[in-house]
């Protein structure tokens, strides 16, 4: 399962999750979904994709890296610290 949010900013499809079964992991099937989600959001006028996510300071979230590796690139990234 894949999914978007076209036009969150005119022109700009938010990205909101590739899922796939355990048992289908680490087949390609992830990477396989980010693609044809950019393609698809490529016919409906969507010039960009942005992607939000959540990780911790040492690795990246698995969305990311599928992102990343498919042709994604960060443009920005925040650190939020919180006082224990």
């Amino acid at each position: 399962m894949v999914g978007i949010i076209p036009d969150y900013e005119p022109g700009v499809a938010w990205f909101r999750g590739a899922f796939v079964l355990p048992e289908h992991r680490g087949k390609r099937v992830g990477s396989a979904l980010m693609s044809e989600i950019s393609k698809f959001a490529k016919t409906m006028g969507q010039r960009k994709m942005i992607v939000y996510t959540l990780s911790y300071l040492d690795s990246l979230a698995p969305g990311a890296l599928i992102y990343l590796k498919t042709g994604g690139k960060i443009e920005a990234e925040y650190l939020q610290l919180a006082r224990m």
